[in-house]
């Protein structure tokens, strides 16, 4: 958010760990039902909510496709109700085979 100098951080909330099953398939049972011995992924996800003008979003989003870090998003909702101040609220996801990368210390 720094680069953009004319944007401002509204909210971020980080959301709860789920684990990820590509295609939606279930995970797989040994021969004798108990879950088989497979690593899990798991998808760490949080809402983004940023204000500025339209070019300005367009940067920050530009800027977070070139990111070397794997994220991508579900949700992007933008909100002119203020125009020509927009409000940008972004659902942000990346995956990680640790459960505990993003978990709060409280």
């Amino acid at each position: 958010l720094a680069r953009e100098r004319g944007l401002a951080l509204v909210s971020l909330r980080k959301l709860p760990v789920q684990q990820f099953e590509a295609g939606g398939t279930a995970p797989k049972n040994d021969a004798k039902g108990a879950p088989a011995n497979v690593r899990s992924i798991y998808q760490h996800s949080f809402e983004i909510e940023i204000e500025g003008s339209y070019s300005e979003l367009h940067g920050y989003l530009a800027h977070l496709e070139k990111l070397p870090w794997q994220l991508f998003w579900g949700r992007a909702a933008l909100d002119a109700g203020k125009h020509p101040r927009l409000k940008l609220m972004l659902t942000v996801h990346t995956l990680s085979m640790n459960k505990v990368w993003l978990v709060d210390d409280a």
